[in-house]
């Protein structure tokens, strides 16, 4: 069925500019629909919202929409607003592509929660949450390793991003395939070079 979807999220709007800029280096499709259109992400229903008081009126509309939304963790951003206005609505869906980390809005509603606290207010959420993976750019423990095997002159190893239990295993593997130690940074830790 035909409905309206926005792409409410600064971030991927610059994305599909630079897409739209450097189209003669996509697939002949990508191409043809630049030529056509004029653009390679254009289309009828489609809209971007250029701030935030575009954003916050998508929350009037009242018809079948889909928003798509940065702010991977829920912890800030434009997604907060379309939360505050849906999530207790039973009739909406939220669905996450990528991971979400413990401690985050986001693991929370993907864990189940029943209620969410946003702008200091509390939630009830009976919105669908569905994740679909596959779509997040983590690596696995292989890959990883593959990548860092193709640099060379390789001296130190430092885990930024991840669950500490996580990142304890990828240490170890790492060490122990590279010979090297490998350092988890803290929160707030400085590195210097």
């Amino acid at each position: 069925p035909q409905c309206q979807i926005f792409l409410d999220s600064p971030m991927a709007t610059r994305a599909t500019e630079v897409y739209n800029n450097y189209a003669h280096l996509l697939s002949k499709k990508c191409q043809e629909y630049k030529e056509r259109d004029g653009s390679i992400f254009d289309f009828e229903w489609f809209v971007y919202t250029p701030d935030v008081e575009a954003s916050k009126k998508i929350n009037e509309f009242d018809r079948r929409t889909i928003i798509i939304a940065g702010s991977g963790m829920c912890t800030g951003g434009r997604i907060l607003h379309h939360f505050k206005n849906r999530l207790w609505n039973r009739k909406n869906t939220v669905i996450f592509v990528g991971y979400q980390v413990e401690g985050t809005l986001g693991r929370r509603l993907v864990d189940g929660a029943r209620w969410v606290k946003i702008f200091r207010e509390d939630i009830l959420v009976k919105a669908g949450i569905h994740t679909i993976n596959g779509f997040s750019a983590h690596a696995d423990q292989s890959a990883i390793v593959k990548w860092i095997s193709q640099m060379d002159g390789l001296t130190r190893i430092f885990l930024i991003h991840g669950e500490k239990d996580k990142q304890i295993i990828l240490r170890s593997v790492l060490e122990n395939v590279f010979d090297q130690k490998v350092h988890i940074v803290e929160p707030e830790e400085v590195i210097y070079l």
